[in-house]
């Protein structure tokens, strides 16, 4: 089986401010152990953290690779803490994390080089980013006509993404 690399958004997809909790819907969270954000909000909650958990360890335990990909502030330290805090999780040295990131396509792309984009998978609660970053070419043009195309990336909410 190939190496599949699971890129994740950090904010309101694995981690929330207490403050931006609104933006969510009855997604299960939990008061986080670790605060990334540095005291900045009131609190940080950890969103599905118990599947997030098994999920996180069954990707390194199956040899596959977990990378971190977002428009915030939280650095490759932070993630890293939280990830060891949280899920019980070690990322080690070879964690790839981008942050501040408004568009992800462009390090979504580099990332899937010469692999097959099906080998990346993309989660991140926002719906309007799922099913673009991999959209072959010949596709992209095609996708609002069909109806079997199935990107490579899922919603945490457990959400089916047409």
């Amino acid at each position: 089986m190939p190496k599949k690399t699971f890129a994740f958004d950090l904010d309101e997809t694995l981690l929330t401010a207490v403050e931006r909790e609104e933006h969510l819907n009855l997604v299960p969270r939990t008061l986080s152990g670790y605060d990334p954000y540095n005291g900045y909000y009131s609190g940080t909650y950890t969103l599905q953290k118990e599947k997030m958990a098994a999920m996180m360890q069954n990707i390194l335990l199956n040899g596959h690779e977990v990378i971190c990909i977002t428009s915030g502030d939280i650095s490759k330290e932070e993630a890293k803490k939280f990830f060891l805090v949280e899920y019980n999780v070690g990322l080690g040295n070879s964690f790839l994390h981008f942050n501040k990131i408004k568009n992800k396509t462009p390090i979504l792309k580099k990332i899937a080089g010469q692999r097959n984009y099906s080998d990346i998978v993309f989660i991140d609660r926002k719906r309007r980013y799922l099913g673009r970053y991999f959209a072959h070419p010949m596709m992209q043009n095609r996708r609002a006509k069909r109806d079997d195309y199935k990107p490579s990336a899922a919603l945490v909410t457990g959400h089916y993404v047409p």
